[in-house]
């Protein structure tokens, strides 16, 4: 598994939790159970990614069940699902009325994140490993980040764009597609940048009816040497497509989001120069983790898709168990603050290690990875935002 440095903002938001459970009740943990929530969309873009989210935290715990639970306590796992008219708040706000819940594990929020953390906060509702699109609240003390969220892997893109790519005179294009995340490329690039030239860029806004091919043309006659693109797989490869057919090779960069496993073949193979952020990579997983995703995934059919947030939700799931199991008996939640206080000046932990996921230094870095028919294999660079 990754590790993380323990920094002082997150020692704070530790410290700050674990005072709240030496006050409180224990809410969600009773003598025979830890209920625990899973909040996932069952509509729109990100259906998919839910859906095998929810499913993989469900075989998960359900594994822990079947080996004795925590100190003979069944995980039992609620899910808030929410579709294109309701919203992730709403869901978990019907939920907590009728159920006390102990934690959120890797809740799937994407464009949602500020009403959510500001509820969760508000109901000092612990959240482990969200997929984060925007940059945290420093005065958020229940909500632990596991990896960089898109608006830091588009900061990522921007200097890796300046620093590696580096074009004498930059011509930037951003395109928004209406199947993308709504990122804040332009802020992006005001903030990681003060040279005009940079924040002069042709934004281009694509919709169903749109032709890459013309959008290809308009971008080639511009002169564009550098495109940031937000949006979702098939228009990103018929991007690609297009440029290559023209003989013109400008830098394409996108995030995670764009180039799924399902795109990443036509996008290795393709006639361009492609750059994707991730916040995490195989590499950055040990192959025990690895060995116990693909074994949840055979014993319980998960297919092999959008695997970033499977292994996101899986380290989530962990970091929750693990910590609970090194607790006593009679109070899981409370009997963890032993435990924890001695890691407060580690210099290096491990993400089994509860609360402690998502010190600043790592959400604020992504591996920026080079694909197109010009690489022998894909290459990737570790972007630092500090």
């Amino acid at each position: 598994m990754p590790r993380y440095t323990l920094n002082k903002q997150a020692a704070h938001d530790l410290a700050a939790y674990l005072k709240r459970l030496g006050t409180d009740s224990d809410k969600g943990i009773g003598e025979r159970e830890v209920v625990v929530a899973a909040v996932v969309p069952s509509g729109g873009r990100l259906a998919g990614v839910g859906n095998v989210v929810g499913r993989l935290l469900s075989a998960y715990f359900d594994r822990i069940n079947r080996d004795g639970g925590i100190y003979n306590r069944q995980v039992v796992l609620k899910t808030a699902a929410f579709d294109s008219s309701g919203s992730a708040v709403d869901a978990l706000r019907r939920l907590t009325t009728n159920t006390d819940i102990f934690a959120v594990v890797a809740p799937i929020v994407l464009g949602q994140e500020v009403p959510f953390a500001e509820f969760s906060e508000s109901a000092a509702l612990p959240v482990i490993g969200p997929f984060a699109q925007y940059r945290r609240n420093e005065r958020q003390d229940f909500t632990f980040y596991l990896m960089s969220g898109l608006d830091d892997q588009v900061r990522a893109l921007v200097k890796y764009a300046q620093n590696d790519l580096a074009p004498d005179v930059p011509k930037i294009a951003i395109l928004l597609s209406d199947d993308g995340a709504n990122l804040s490329i332009s802020n992006a690039i005001r903030q990681q940048s003060r040279n005009a030239d940079w924040a002069s860029a042709l934004t281009l806004r694509l919709s169903g009816g749109t032709a890459m091919a013309d959008i290809a043309s308009q971008l080639r006659l511009a002169e564009v040497n550098i495109i940031f693109y937000d949006g979702g797989p098939t228009r990103l490869v018929a991007l690609t497509e297009a440029t290559a057919r023209s003989g013109w090779r400008p830098a394409v960069l996108t995030t995670s989001l764009a180039a799924t496993s399902d795109a990443f073949a036509q996008l290795r193979d393709a006639d361009a120069r492609i750059f994707v952020a991730y916040p995490l990579l195989a590499s950055d997983q040990s192959p025990e983790a690895m060995r116990q995703l693909h074994s949840l995934q055979a014993a319980y059919d998960i297919p092999a898709q959008h695997l970033p947030a499977q292994v996101a939700a899986l380290v989530s799931a962990r970091i929750l168990v693990e910590g609970l199991q090194r607790g006593d008996a009679s109070s899981p939640a409370r009997s963890l603050l032993p435990h924890l206080r001695r890691y407060r000046t580690s210099r290096r932990l491990d993400p089994s290690d509860l609360l402690r996921t998502q010190p600043q230094n790592r959400r604020a870095r992504a591996h920026v990875v080079t694909l197109g028919r010009t690489q022998v294999k894909p290459e990737h660079i570790w972007i630092s935002l500090d």
